[in-house]
């Protein structure tokens, strides 16, 4: 498997994705924005943005809205998004909001009470077109009473269960988890009737949901945080209230944390200010956020980032083992490398290895060890639905 290769970014460079992705990658696009993008993509001294692994969640959704503002494709982008990109992301929402009805109404005649969409799955039909908002699998959660309940329906309907949640024959995946944490239980009480599936479906409620948006980006090291803070757009310019609400919901459960950190790159990437005000560990980890936005070794070339955060020897060592197919010192296989032996591994660690001889002829080793150090301090995030709780 050949790994897309990028260049560090320059300091332009990042600026430029930072503002093209503020301004394009947002499911919602006022006068005031519009006239901002005709304005700035307008500008004589203005260049498209390499296409770099972070935008790749939204880069269907930034060419939506740039072709919306009045401009091609090739205006936003070095290499455009392709119309089979479009095609195919059309295809997976029509399948996947097809077999998601099947789910709620096999759920309900199983006699669940209840059935919670979360973040994509959630969100999806509030964005310009739900077939814009890319995702791995839709994430469902029920109740603990209910969960033999709803793995006997998915299992009636044709889902087979693999190790990180369920899979169907026509390539959806499903992610069920039941709550666990108090902050979980919390969120599943209190949802409410989803407008756009009836039945049992429900969602939390936007103060709950930003915070859980928030934990997801921090578990995630800011590794796709371009769509998390799309998802959070659409709650948090849905109402008045929503922010104080979160900020009462973080700090009654311990996750102060992680919603600062996220306001504060919400702030700096989507509103164009400042900043929420932040300091220690919160700042430390918006700051890797903002990093993660417009850096593609980081995504990419960097591995460690989006997995465990480790420093380049680790890395190194990391690679080591997976060639040799051994364990972990703690004894189990190492989380950010364990898919790869068996499937092209040397080839694999080759490409890698070409990444980290790149980060060192380019001087950014340090940097990168420094990134590493700040998400190490402030990383205390745990999981909300965590792996252990799937039914």
């Amino acid at each position: 498997m050949k790994l897309p290769e990028f260049d560090p970014l320059d300091r332009e460079t990042r600026q430029r994705v930072r503002v093209a992705g503020g301004m394009l990658a947002r499911p919602r696009m006022d006068a005031a924005m519009s006239r901002r993008v005709r304005k700035v993509l307008s500008a004589g001294r203005w260049r498209p943005v390499p296409r770099i692994p972070a935008l790749s969640g939204v880069a269907a959704l930034m060419t939506h809205n740039a072709i919306k503002a009045g401009f091609g494709a090739e205006r936003l982008f070095a290499e455009p998004v392709s119309d089979a990109l479009f095609a195919r992301l059309a295809l997976n929402d029509h399948l996947r909001r097809s077999e998601i009805g099947k789910v709620l109404h096999a759920f309900g005649r199983a006699g669940c009470d209840r059935a919670m969409l979360v973040k994509g799955a959630a969100l999806a039909p509030f964005w310009p077109s739900p077939a814009l908002r890319e995702m791995e699998d839709a994430d469902l959660v029920v109740a603990s009473a209910d969960a033999a309940k709803a793995c006997g329906a998915l299992e009636g309907l044709g889902w087979r269960r693999t190790d990180v949640g369920w899979s169907h024959p026509c390539g959806l995946h499903l992610d069920l988890s039941v709550p666990k944490t108090p902050l979980a239980l919390r969120m599943f009480d209190n949802a409410e009737p989803h407008s756009e599936w009836r039945g049992i479906a429900a969602l939390p409620r936007p103060a709950d949901h930003v915070v859980l948006i928030a934990v997801h980006a921090a578990r995630n090291r800011g590794l796709r945080i371009w769509r998390d803070l799309c998802d959070a757009t659409v709650l948090l310019e849905g109402g008045e209230g929503v922010r104080s609400g979160a900020r009462a919901v973080a700090a009654e459960f311990g996750r102060t944390l992680e919603l600062e950190a996220f306001l504060a790159a919400y702030d700096r990437l989507m509103r164009f200010r400042g900043g929420s005000r932040t300091d220690g560990d919160a700042k430390a980890l918006a700051a890797l956020y903002l990093a993660m936005a417009c850096d593609p070794v980081s995504v990419f070339g960097f591995n460690a980032l989006s997995s465990t955060l480790v420093t380049p020897g680790e890395f190194l060592g990391g690679i080591a083992r997976t060639i040799a197919g051994a364990k972990s010192p703690a004894g189990e296989r190492d989380p950010a490398f364990g898919e790869l032996p068996g499937r092209g591994s040397f080839a694999r660690q080759w490409i890698k290895l070409r990444w980290i001889a790149r980060l060192a002829s380019t001087g950014r080793l340090a940097h990168y060890r420094r990134l590493v150090a700040r998400g190490r301090r402030a990383f205390a995030a745990g999981k909300v639905f965590s792996d252990a709780d799937r039914p």
